[in-house]
């Protein structure tokens, strides 16, 4: 229940923020402004992982969830002094249907997969099967839905679509690798809880402090370029983690390629989230970001569920260290391969300025 309340809030607060930021902004003054919202982002999640990893060290995995209370409480001050929107608001009613067949149908993928990974393929896919019903049911009740929770029509603009698209493949490449690395730090590198995730600080630390000036790349090249570019780079960053697989030192064998990927990331996610704006209308600005966000979890949530599949039935937690290594090398190549089939869906559905 306390995670499906975290969602629940998660939901509400993230679109609603950048839905703010496209109502004030406008330009090349929403490109920094979204900028500076990724930046602060990741500035605060930096702080994320090494923290958490001393506290799982020093006192429980428990208290890793304490440190979210004041940061909760001051957000809200925040939230109490922001100035009342008092634009006529209009009335509708909760797309429960659609919530409904969205959960089922990323439930069923995503235990699908995991099945898939123990082995199980007869009810692995009888699930994927389920989950593609499941899914061309949702997008015939949106169709019909008098007030949809993803509007169809935001899909009719090719770059909005496109965008979307390299989201899911970027945050899926991204998230799988994530996800995976602390396994590797600690079970084969022997890191301690602590220096597994201080390991992540330059990658936060360089998207925190460069994603407010790639936040005008946008207004001047048009969002296709930047995102083509980052999505590129950011596979080479995965394609040289994985050559570099058996190289033990943190300094020669990880770090250029989080480098690499950190830069990437920070060159496509700000003119990502502006096209998001600019390719829909403003009225539905909300929406089309609460989309895109759902885009991003999606594709990472997806990305963790396959990873068995890379594993066979054995978890990463058990396995030899040479076939955890193995397994981590084919997971960077695939995300270095969709990672760059997104760059790729980026520089034929958005138009330069």
């Amino acid at each position: 229940m306390a995670r499906l309340a975290q969602g629940i809030a998660a939901a509400l607060l993230v679109p609603a923020s950048l839905a703010l930021i496209g109502a004030a902004f406008s330009g090349a003054a929403r490109g920094r402004a979204i900028g500076t919202w990724a930046g602060a982002a990741a500035l605060t999640t930096a702080l994320g992982p090494p923290l958490g990893g001393w506290l799982v060290d020093t006192i429980s995995w428990r208290a890793i969830f304490y440190i979210n209370i004041p940061i909760g409480g001051l957000a809200a001050l925040f939230a109490l002094r922001m100035p009342s929107d008092r634009r006529a608001a209009q009335q509708t009613r909760l797309d429960l249907g659609g919530a409904f067949l969205a959960v089922a149908s990323l439930g069923l993928m995503c235990d699908g997969l995991i099945t898939l990974g123990r082995a199980d393929r007869i009810s692995g896919f009888a699930e994927l099967i389920a989950a593609t019903g499941a899914v061309a049911c949702f997008v015939l009740f949106e169709h019909r839905a008098a007030a949809p929770m993803m509007p169809l029509t935001l899909f009719h603009n090719r770059a909005f679509s496109g965008v979307n698209v390299l989201t899911v493949l970027l945050y899926a490449a991204l998230t799988g690798v994530l996800f995976l690395l602390p396994f590797v730090f600690i079970n084969a590198r022997g890191y301690s809880a602590t220096a597994a995730g201080a390991a992540f600080l330059p990658f936060a630390v360089i998207l925190g402090l460069g994603s407010r000036s790639a936040g005008t790349l946008g207004s001047r090249y048009g969002a296709g370029p930047p995102m083509t570019a980052g999505a590129c780079l950011t596979g080479s960053g995965f394609a040289l983690l994985a050559l570099c697989a058996n190289d033990a030192s943190y300094w020669t064998g990880t770090l250029p390629g989080i480098i690499i990927i950190a830069l990437g990331m920070t060159i496509a996610v700000a003119p990502l989230t502006t096209a998001v704006f600019d390719s829909s209308p403003v009225a539905l600005s909300g929406i089309a970001s609460g989309i895109n966000n759902t885009a991003a979890r999606a594709g990472g949530l997806i990305a963790v569920a396959a990873l068995g599949l890379a594993f066979g039935t054995t978890g990463a937690s058990s396995i030899p260290t040479a076939t955890l290594i193995a397994a981590y090398r084919l997971v960077l190549f695939v995300a270095a391969g969709v990672a760059v089939l997104g760059g790729l869906i980026a520089a034929l559905t958005v138009r330069r300025n």
